[in-house]
């Protein structure tokens, strides 16, 4: 069962004392994330592996200024298969930053990483989230090329709430009614060759008409 105390998990986790007390209003949501990112460790990000590239804070050219993704690319000769990554963080927190290390190993294992920094509520609100994944989908198969990746074998994945918006956008893809503001790439369709959902919260209604209930 998770602890009563969110600063008991927190700190072990960044593995440094943390003073957080839950948020309880808008305000509170958006200070508890700078809080977060201005905490975090260096030892959580790492370092770039020998046998990858590092390409941060890639403009991925939308008029509303995100997303923007980390690209991790493996070394050698491509093209090869794409995995595009969404951070978990309950969609108010969280940062591609903060799952480089977990990116960075899938690129070891031959896949050209895009680790997308979506906007988050509450500053910005459902849909502009899950619209800044799907178009980074659709940016990526576009762009594959420039990025040693292969457009035809593309994966999506993410953990919490970053599955949910992999699984969002792949229902989107494959033909589910969506009134999602495509940004003027719907023209570009894509065909994703995998999902990969960690942990994820995949069932709303129930989760929050169950008390304690976790709907994973």
């Amino acid at each position: 069962m998770p602890h009563a105390d969110s600063g008991h998990w927190l700190s072990i986790y960044l593995d440094t004392e943390i003073d957080f007390a839950p948020p309880r209003t808008m305000n509170d949501l958006v200070a508890s994330h700078h809080q977060l990112m201005s905490e975090l460790p260096a030892h959580l990000v790492g370092d770039v592996p020998d046998d990858c590239e590092f390409h941060g804070r890639v403009d991925m050219g939308s008029a509303t200024g995100s997303p923007t993704a980390e690209v991790y690319t493996p070394k050698g000769d491509g093209p090869f298969p794409v995995f595009v990554h969404f951070h978990g963080g309950g969609w108010y927190t969280g940062s591609a930053a903060l799952d480089r290390r977990f990116g960075m190993h899938i690129a070891s294992q031959g896949f050209v990483v895009v680790n997308v920094d979506y906007a988050l509520a509450p500053i910005h609100p459902f849909p502009v989230g899950l619209e800044d994944c799907l178009y980074a989908v659709r940016w990526t198969a576009l762009n594959s090329s420039n990025l040693g990746g292969d457009s035809s074998n593309i994966f999506v994945g993410g953990s919490s709430a970053g599955a949910n918006l992999a699984t969002e956008v792949a229902l989107a893809l494959h033909g589910a009614e969506s009134r999602l503001d495509d940004r003027g790439l719907s023209e570009n369709s894509v065909r994703l060759r995998g999902l990969v959902a960690l942990y994820g919260v995949l069932d709303m209604p129930y989760w929050v008409a169950t008390p304690g209930s976790f709907a994973g």
